[in-house]
């Protein structure tokens, strides 16, 4: 029998506080293909939803465990996901090209309910909310500050580097953006794998 997966079974989830059956449950949903038809609380509840995605995020990737994107590369670390968490300070990119031969290279794709603007008027910024689709076809890798921007809220600017030739996928959560080579989405935590392909599924279903 198929069993609604939620956000408070999600919650209970993360508590430990889940029956056998519903333990079972989610860890197979986690594993398997998304769905539009997943209820996940998109919409109405995102705040709800944001807070429980937190511990979610926090429980995959540790704090302490977190490096920026370009330096997992350089450290040839295998894991093909970087969480870029907000400080209090952030370092500035000394860019080699020119802003506006970078933003040519950039291309966007920005699902209903998201947006995605650029600012090239100094250090390459990237300022999203949702869910965000960026390909760098340049031969160059690009580094930028990027900064999540919904509404009123405007978070720290953080900073990673877009490899040169590949694609990423982009999300935002309340005080962090989330950064997925597409090319390595197989690598990528089954819970934070889950809700990216929900999101993609939820957003072309929108169009």
């Amino acid at each position: 029998m198929n069993m609604d997966i939620n956000k408070e079974l999600l919650e209970r989830y993360l508590q430990q506080a889940c029956t056998p059956a519903e333990k079972l449950a989610v860890e197979a949903w986690l594993q398997g293909a998304a769905s539009p038809n997943d209820s996940l609380p998109f919409e109405g509840e995102k705040a709800a939803f944001d807070a429980t995605w937190q511990q979610l995020s926090t429980q995959v990737l540790p704090r302490n465990g977190v490096v920026p994107f370009y330096r997992r590369y350089r450290m040839a670390i295998a894991a093909s996901i970087a969480t870029v968490i907000m400080a209090g300070s952030w370092m500035g990119w000394q860019l080699n090209h020119p802003n506006q031969q970078h933003n040519k290279a950039l291309s966007y794709n920005a699902g209903p309910g998201s947006h995605v603007a650029i600012d090239s008027s100094g250090p390459l910024l990237v300022q999203l909310c949702g869910i965000v689709e960026i390909d760098n076809s340049s031969s160059n890798d690009i580094p930028v500050n990027v900064q999540v921007h919904c509404g009123e809220h405007i978070g720290a600017k953080q900073s990673m580097e877009l490899q040169a030739d590949q694609s990423y996928i982009l999300l935002t959560m309340p005080n962090q953006v989330i950064a997925v080579n597409r090319s390595r989405m197989e690598g990528v935590p089954p819970a934070i794998r889950k809700i990216i392909q929900t999101k993609l599924l939820q957003q072309q279903h929108q169009l």
